[in-house]
């Protein structure tokens, strides 16, 4: 397995040579316990092609909450936003945007994040994450070129950049790699403690049992 995440990154460094702007974002640098795959509230990690993942910008970078995700605008185009990656867990995604040399205004000078869910899109995403990727967006240069790099592995992630979400440790999703660190996405709801479960279960049952009489 190891051999195989070696060769197809390598594939990919080669394949990804710049056109126009491009944000270009993965979650494996090199085939070791340093890449940090993501993982569902359960530990499960997210299976190729499904899951959402796609960098971009929030209208109040400043205060990114599970409400503000309805203001996440995703840069760029990009053929898709599920796991690519080259085994569960993992994507290596890139959007392009034209934007000219002397480009001025939006998304020139944004902070990029990267936002995670596990359903095929935000809307059908019941669990999250949000990285806040320390960059802002540029323009091309002279001669057309220009890009950002996100590449987030366990040197890189800490409690302060991921924004929404948690850090797991010690993680192992069966590809034969213990690795140091995962980004465990939360759900947008709380989930009850079984002793506030029950006690809602039991006044309810009281209610019922009131009205019958």
């Amino acid at each position: 397995m190891k051999n195989l995440l070696v060769t197809a990154f390598a594939t990919a460094l080669v394949a990804g040579s710049v056109q126009a702007y491009t944000v270009s974002f993965v979650n494996v640098r090199q085939a070791d316990a340093t890449a940090v795959p993501v993982v569902d509230n359960s530990g499960a990690a997210i299976g190729q092609g499904s899951g959402y993942v796609a960098a971009g910008f929030f209208a109040d970078p400043s205060n990114i909450t599970f409400e503000s995700l309805s203001s996440f605008r995703p840069f760029g185009d990009g053929a898709t936003t599920s796991f690519n990656g080259i085994a569960d867990g993992f994507f290596d995604l890139s959007r392009e945007q034209s934007l000219p040399f002397g480009t001025q205004g939006s998304p020139v000078g944004e902070s990029l994040f990267v936002v995670i869910g596990n359903g095929s899109d935000l809307n059908s995403s019941t669990e999250f994450a949000v990285l806040d990727a320390g960059q802002v967006v540029s323009t091309e240069n002279q001669a057309g070129q220009g890009a950002n790099d996100i590449i987030v592995t366990d040197d890189f992630l800490n409690v302060d950049n991921l924004v929404l979400g948690s850090v797991a440790t010690s993680v192992d999703t069966g590809v034969g790699v213990v690795f140091n660190e995962a980004i465990q996405l939360v759900p947008s709801a709380p989930i009850p403690e079984p002793s506030t479960a029950l006690l809602g279960l039991l006044g309810l049952i009281a209610g019922v049992s009131r009205r019958r009489r």
